[in-house]
């Protein structure tokens, strides 16, 4: 008995004396580290044959049967991450976010905050909703759901929506006809939109979805086809003074209303 506790006495000094003699170390939580000695075996063939991992799926599947060892696995491999040359103005392959909405303003990473119960939380709702940037999406939204509603309830393609609404949003951008109702240009929009995607509505077509009078959609698709036509002359002065290179919005306006 008495040699078990000196044995046992002897082993905490020992313990405390390396603890002494480096007071600077210590001794961190353990990295977590793949267990290559222990083998995942199927139940069913009982081999030990290559199983084949599937990173896509998470999943673990047998070499021989087929059957599924393990799913919802962690990737514990590093995160695919670049970044883009800021003094090249190239484009940030991240995967971080949304994709931007060309249709809309800035850069689309604002927070939204909603109205709270609190006082504090409707100051900053309230200030949120004094951003201009804001603002103008908020209108842009309106408008585009009242396209997207007017062609689902004439049974209008998507493509045609589409287009209307990046109409709208060229007439926006420049700030042209500010004495016109956004009805107005709306039916202007979509009538225009018909026709370059060869779906042609005549205007007492477009009467019985926007109730719009035949007469202002006639007036607004001579003012709309005057002024796009101006916007595609000065879009390809830009693009021969910056050596032939479209913008990505140019892109897709030039892809959708076919100005070519």
């Amino acid at each position: 008995r008495s040699d078990r506790f000196f044995t046992i006495h002897i082993d905490q000094l020992d313990a405390a004396t390396m603890a002494t003699a480096t007071p600077g170390v210590r001794e961190g939580p353990s990295t977590w580290r793949k267990n290559l000695s222990a083998h995942l075996i199927c139940p069913e063939c009982k081999e030990v044959p290559p199983n084949l991992e599937f990173p896509d799926s998470h999943e673990t599947v047998c070499g021989s049967c087929g059957l599924v060892l393990s799913d919802r696995e962690i990737d514990m491999h590093s995160e695919w991450r670049t970044f883009s040359n800021d003094d090249q103005n190239n484009d940030d392959p991240s995967r971080v976010g949304d994709a931007a909405n060309p249709l809309l303003n800035g850069n689309q990473l604002e927070t939204q905050i909603a109205a709270g119960a609190t006082g504090k939380a409707r100051e900053l709702y309230r200030a949120q909703n004094k951003q201009s940037s804001e603002k103008t999406n908020k209108s842009l939204l309106a408008a585009y759901k009242e396209i997207g509603a007017l062609c689902d309830g004439f049974n209008i393609q998507k493509n045609v929506a589409d287009t209307a609404k990046y109409l709208f949003k060229i007439v926006d951008d420049a700030k042209a006809f500010k004495g016109k109702s956004q009805d107005v240009i709306i039916a202007g929009c979509i009538f225009i939109a018909c026709r370059q995607c060869k779906v042609p509505r005549t205007f007492t077509e477009i009467f019985a979805v926007t109730k719009v009078t035949r007469k202002e959609i006639g007036r607004i698709y001579k003012a709309l086809e005057k002024f796009f036509t101006a916007q595609n002359l000065e879009r390809i002065n830009n693009v021969v003074q910056n050596g032939g290179k479209y913008s990505r919005l140019q892109m897709f306006i030039f892809s959708f209303a076919g100005m070519y």
